[in-house]
């Protein structure tokens, strides 16, 4: 069948820099590359791909586009003719779940599928509902053709793999051979983990982990400081949550990941519901399968909060705050400044909210204030127990912290409605708002770019 027109999905795939070769900047908005920044690859060279993706599922698509956008040439090796899912077969279905979360590489399938270049909630909506199988097709594959660093091979099996180096050695079903720095077992029945012969696998037959995440843990519950460390987003019996890094690396593997049947994490695509989930599960891995060839490295050698900027750039969210619509100008420091812990959400009505017009008290910063920045202990000590911090008292935070005057106060002021977006009045005296706290404090402090290990704690 004659595909479809997309004639802005060329344009779609180009509105996102990656962050890759700014590794060093820790998921800071992009900007030029640094001058020794890795030579991202071309159509133009010869194609020698990095990463193998294999699998014929939405994970799939999701983890071998991302690994393609990341800047690493990377082959998806799919079983079938075409992209399995419930979005491609059967009758027209209409996804429900992630409703106020369309996200990450959920969201590019959506706008794709809509035709449009600019995500809306009314484009998303609209999208949605009644989804054809063969616009979905279209749609897979004419995202796919238009994006750079990828190529697919299809109807092709995989009869073994071995490790080679670093990497590992795959053997077709026609006997050819290819080398790969790192694979993506995306396959349903984990036909590359199988074929390892190794203990990578439960009894039960699911890939196990280096932290099993079962369904209640996957919300987030600030006492499990792993919130940090959250790559994906979960939703598990009616409410949102987020999973961190360790529940989707194996446990004794390195440069071999899987996108689905994680032990602790069992889902599979039996759901139309679970498509988004399974597809921000795959880029997820297929960030950390590009990181690894990209920085020629290993699983455990994965830098947390550079592997989240990327998510980040390519419009993944790392925790699930309902009441913030995906196209807030200030998703990106809200969602940073969340993941530090610095301004919490909270369930309400089984949804995780930021609540962005609230007010800051200097109790809920203080803790985690102090595990940031030492020397702020000093100035809460000045400052004790404000129910409501205002703005000019969190630019004297500022001011404390980065060592700046009150040249700072002027600066902010200039660019409060042109730079920051504020559509509130600039203040001094009234009561700060968590929105324009998360900006400020991401802006002049940067606390996002505190390295975390995958257990969630500051590494100093």
């Amino acid at each position: 069948m004659k595909r479809l027109p997309y004639k802005s999905l060329y344009l779609l795939l180009l509105i996102v820099v990656p962050l890759f070769a700014l590794g060093q900047n820790q998921g800071r908005p992009p900007g030029p590359p640094p001058k020794n920044a890795p030579q991202r690859a071309t159509k133009e060279k010869a194609f020698k791909p990095k990463v193998l993706v294999y699998g014929s599922g939405v994970d799939a698509f999701a983890a071998a586009l991302q690994s393609a956008q990341s800047g690493v040439q990377t082959l998806w090796v799919m079983e079938g003719a075409k992209v399995e899912s419930a979005l491609t077969n059967g009758e027209a279905k209409t996804v429900n779940a992630y409703a106020d979360l369309s996200v990450g590489s959920w969201a590019l399938f959506l706008r794709a599928l809509a035709n449009v270049q600019q995500g809306s909630d009314s484009a998303y909506r609209a999208a949605r509902q009644l989804i054809n199988p063969q616009i979905a097709i279209n749609t897979f594959e004419n995202v796919v053709d238009t994006a750079k660093n990828l190529q697919v091979r299809n109807k092709t099996t995989i009869a073994a793999i071995k490790k080679a180096g670093k990497g590992y050695e795959v053997t077709y079903s026609n006997k050819e051979k290819q080398k790969f720095e790192v694979v993506v077992d995306a396959s349903e029945s984990h036909a590359l983990f199988q074929a390892l012969g190794k203990d990578y696998l439960t009894d039960d037959g699911w890939v196990k982990v280096k932290n099993a995440i079962g369904i209640a843990r996957q919300q987030i519950d600030y006492g499990d400081i792993r919130y940090r460390t959250g790559v994906s987003l979960a939703l598990q019996n009616g409410k949102m949550g987020s999973l961190p890094i360790s529940a989707l690396v194996p446990d004794t593997a390195s440069n071999i990941f899987a996108t689905k049947g994680f032990e602790g994490n069992i889902m599979k695509e039996t759901d139309i519901n679970l498509v988004p989930q399974l597809m921000l599960q795959g880029q997820a891995v297929g960030t950390m399968a590009a990181f690894c060839a990209f920085f020629n490295t290993t699983t455990d050698k994965i830098a947390l909060r550079t592997l989240q900027g990327e998510l980040l750039a390519y419009g993944a969210w790392l925790l699930p705050f309902q009441d913030i619509k995906v196209l807030d100008p200030h998703v990106g420091p809200i969602q940073r400044i969340g993941a530090t812990g610095l301004l919490q959400g909270q369930y309400t009505d089984d949804k995780f909210l930021f609540l962005p017009d609230s007010t800051v008290s200097s109790t809920e910063i203080r803790d985690i204030s102090e595990q940031l920045y030492t020397r702020s202990q000093i100035w809460f000590l000045r400052n004790k127990d404000i129910p409501q911090i205002t703005l000019g008292q969190t630019l004297d935070f500022i001011k404390y912290l980065a060592n700046r005057g009150d040249e700072l106060n002027v600066e902010v002021e200039k660019a409060w409605a042109k730079r920051f977006k504020f559509t509130t009045p600039f203040d001094q005296e009234r009561p700060v708002t968590r929105r324009e706290f998360a900006v400020l404090i991401d802006t002049y402090l940067q606390p996002f770019n505190l390295k975390v290990d995958w257990d969630g704690n500051f590494a100093y």
